[in-house]
């Protein structure tokens, strides 16, 4: 097995360690990266909710890009956590 392959497994194990409600705070943490300091594909996101919903004003598509990046960042916290979680988790 590569270097690569045995860092992430220890990632995950150590992951798996973090409670829930953390995970939810870095989630939270992970938006504001996401959304605001990188704007990660921000304009296709703009652009695709515009031609899907072109009745809604800007001040409801830019709802709807910021809860389509808090429900991104929780799947992506929640998919790592998904590695290790158990019936009792």
């Amino acid at each position: 097995m590569g270097i690569g392959f045995r860092l992430f497994v220890v990632f995950v194990k150590a992951y798996a360690l973090v409670p829930f409600w953390m995970l939810y705070r870095l989630s939270d943490f992970l938006f504001i990266v996401l959304y605001y300091i990188i704007g990660y594909r921000k304009g296709v996101a703009s652009e695709n909710i515009a031609k899907s919903f072109p009745g809604i004003s800007l001040k409801e598509r830019k709802r709807i890009i910021r809860g389509f990046y808090r429900n991104l960042c929780d799947i992506i916290v929640e998919g790592f956590k998904g590695f290790t979680i158990t019936e009792n988790s």
